[in-house]
């Protein structure tokens, strides 16, 4: 009887740890393409406005903005993983000016409004709750896309922009 439950034991745990391996597989990028150590976001001016007239003079649909955190584990592998795919880097900054905004830096920025605010007050108008959000706003400024949560597949993150541009 004791044998029999060992056996019992070790065949779900061996299952267990297979399941994990499949699955960790399945949501790791592990296809072969290449990585840049450029940074992916633009430098930020502090001015939203100023982005946003660069972004119609450079002829882009709008900007990016990527709200995060430093110890957010998920912002910290899109950074370190996604955004530096070779064909990542290549495609947002031709199509979108790209901004970091820390929301927890004590740092202010100008708004599209011309209001000064720290990072979190710009946060909080725009509902962010958990991180990463991605914002996407258009030439004058108005959001056009929302996407809460982690993104991991270089592919989706392309589609994702090719989508916004039709």
């Amino acid at each position: 009887m004791l044998k029999i439950n060992l056996t019992l034991c070790r065949l779900i745990l061996s299952s267990l740890f297979l399941i994990g391996f499949c699955n960790a597989l399945a949501y790791s990028d592990t296809s072969h393409t290449s990585t840049t150590d450029k940074p992916f976001f633009d430098t930020f001016s502090g001015n939203l406005s100023t982005n946003i007239k660069r972004t119609k003079n450079e002829n882009k649909l709008g900007l990016f903005l990527f709200f995060s955190t430093p110890n957010c584990p998920f912002c910290h592998r899109m950074k370190t993983t996604l955004f530096k795919q070779t064909n990542v880097q290549t495609y947002y900054p031709l199509n979108f000016s790209l901004l970091d905004i820390n929301i927890e830096s004590d740092k202010h920025l100008i708004d599209e409004q011309g209001q000064r605010l720290k990072q979190i007050s710009y946060a909080e108008l725009h509902r962010i709750r958990l991180m990463p959000t991605s914002i996407f706003l258009n030439q004058q400024g108005q959001p056009i896309y929302r996407h809460v949560g982690m993104i991991v597949d270089r592919q989706e993150f392309t589609w994702l922009g090719e989508y916004l541009l039709s």
